[in-house]
Formats: structure tokens, sequence, C-alpha cells
């Protein structure tokens, strides 16, 4: 690998934990500079954890984010009971720190594993409430399935 990824963290927690944990502490200039090693067309950042979620003191995943200049959002959450406080919560957070409404956003509301009274109908709330417009469910199952590629198919339109 040209440029290998600068920080590779084996634990499934919080990043600043993760980080903690392997000795290392995660620094946005760093990624920034991977970052812009790479030519692409746009960027996609997968952050471990939420939008909120620590990557170490007073630094989250949105500033992560932020740091790296992205055309657009693609927030992830659970299609369960939750999804609409955590889904305006995100949303809260990341207009107020861009004081506007980010271009080129999409809310992914995953199926979970056991569905509850709430799933499937997040995604017609979100938009039905002036929440979130632009909202895909992404159905469990293999990646390769019709309804999971028609679901990725739908996010990436809204990005190219």
């Amino acid at each position: 690998m040209k440029h290998p990824q600068p920080y590779a963290l084996p634990d499934p927690v919080s990043p600043h934990l993760a980080a903690r944990r392997a000795g290392v502490a995660l620094e946005l200039g760093v990624i920034r500079r991977w970052v812009d090693q790479h030519q692409a067309s746009w960027v996609l950042i997968e952050t471990a954890g939420g939008l909120l979620s620590p990557i170490g003191p007073n630094e989250t995943n949105l500033d992560l984010a932020l740091s790296v200049e992205p055309d657009g959002w693609l927030l992830v959450g659970v299609d369960r009971l939750g999804a609409l406080h955590d889904v305006a919560a995100c949303l809260l957070a990341l207009r107020t720190r861009l004081s506007t409404t980010p271009h080129r956003l999409v809310v992914l509301l995953q199926t979970p594993a056991v569905p509850d009274a709430s799933t499937g109908t997040n995604a017609a709330e979100l938009r039905v409430l002036g929440v979130e417009s632009m909202v895909v469910t992404m159905p469990r199952g293999v990646p390769t399935s019709p309804a999971c590629q028609a679901a990725a198919r739908a996010v990436l339109s809204h990005f190219t």
C-alpha cells in the first residue's frame, strides 16, 4: 500500500478508548494529510461510533469529518426506537457547527437484527416531521441481494 492508513485500532470501542488501549493519540492533522495524499472524485469517511463519539479530549468524529472538508454527509443509524432522536440530535449538532444545512446529506437507516414497533416507520417519520428528506433504509441481508444493492444505489446516486 503506497500510503498505509495512519491508524488501525483493533478494539471495537469508542475511538478515544481504542486509541488509548493501543497507546496512540489520534491526530486530525495526520488523518487530513493521509486523505490529501489520495486523489478521488469524492471522499467517504466511515467513523467508528456516532457523529459525536469522542476521538480524544475535546474532539469528536464531527471534528474529524469537518477537518477533511467533505462534499457530502452520510449519517448512519439503526431503524429502531430512538432513531428519530438520534438523527435529529446529529443533524442539530452538524447544522450548528456548519451554521447551515449541509449540502448533500443522506440518512441511512439500517434494519436491526431484532426489529421493534418503530422499525420500518422511522424513514417516513423523518420526512413527515421535516427532520430530513433524503432517507434510505438498508435492509438486513447479503450485500449482493437486490434489496441491498438498490439501497446502496439510492445512497450513491445522491453523491454522484
